[in-house]
């Protein structure tokens, strides 16, 4: 066991030092292994969040502009996907090289003004990769959705967000975004503080015996096994963000 520990001590040093080394001379940044499993599997990936918000009627050059200056800060707001040696890793595009692809990154949309017409729309996005060398998520306005709503739409790849950080990320576009408005990042109470203290010795107890005892591995991603069942998605128009 004590062998075991060592080993996997030795193994973080050595990756971080890897990592750090491409990041400080090279701008890579890497994927965490999870995501580089669903990277590398086109066949399984199912790894697309796509949502849409609805608004009081917008200009869509105004929020394209509005978009690009709240998100140029944000990580990974600029990059794209690189392979090297085989694993994958972020790398962020130029600044000229990207501003020729803004329309493409926050695209407007025309001809959908209903949900059974954006629903099809989202489905159809949802379905559909990003290419590597581009940023993996992207905007899509719809100012003319009615007389007087706009929509727009978010679509990311896992590996760049996964739902909370989607949520984030929506936060961070605000003219003042607060932390209060972020799942799972929301500041927490003293009992709450003081309950995590008490059970964190036996979560990582609980946590070191799996390791110890692996339970038998049910990820289709590892085991190769048929992915199945039936998607389904819906419209909720009664939440204020």
């Amino acid at each position: 066991m004590l062998d075991t520990l060592c080993g996997i001590l030795v193994y973080q040093i050595f990756d971080y030092g890897y990592n750090k080394i491409l990041h400080l001379f090279f701008g890579l940044e890497p994927l965490v292994t999870y995501d580089m499993i669903m990277l590398q599997d086109d066949d399984l990936n199912k790894t697309t969040v796509i949502g849409a918000a609805l608004f009081e009627k917008f200009d869509y050059r105004e929020m394209q502009k509005w978009i690009l200056e709240r998100s140029k800060d944000l990580p990974r707001a600029r990059h794209r996907l690189y392979k090297f040696m085989g694993n994958w890793y972020f790398k962020k595009i130029p600044d000229e090289e990207f501003k020729e692809m803004e329309d493409w990154f926050i695209k407007e949309v025309n001809g959908i003004h209903t949900e059974k017409e954006l629903a099809e729309f989202m489905c159809q996005e949802q379905m559909k990769r990003e290419p590597s060398d581009l940023v993996q998520f992207r905007f899509f306005c719809l100012p003319n959705y009615k007389d007087d709503e706009s929509i727009l739409i978010l679509k990311c790849c896992h590996w760049v967000c996964d739902g909370q950080a989607c949520g984030a990320f929506l936060n961070a576009l605000n003219q003042n975004p607060k932390a209060e408005n972020t799942t799972g990042i929301k500041p927490l109470s003293f009992i709450m503080k003081l309950l995590i203290t008490i059970t964190l010795p036996w979560t990582l107890l609980k946590v070191f015996c799996k390791l110890i005892f692996p339970p038998a591995d049910k990820n289709a991603f590892r085991t190769r096994s048929k992915v199945s069942g039936q998607k389904k998605g819906a419209f909720i128009w009664g939440l204020k963000v």
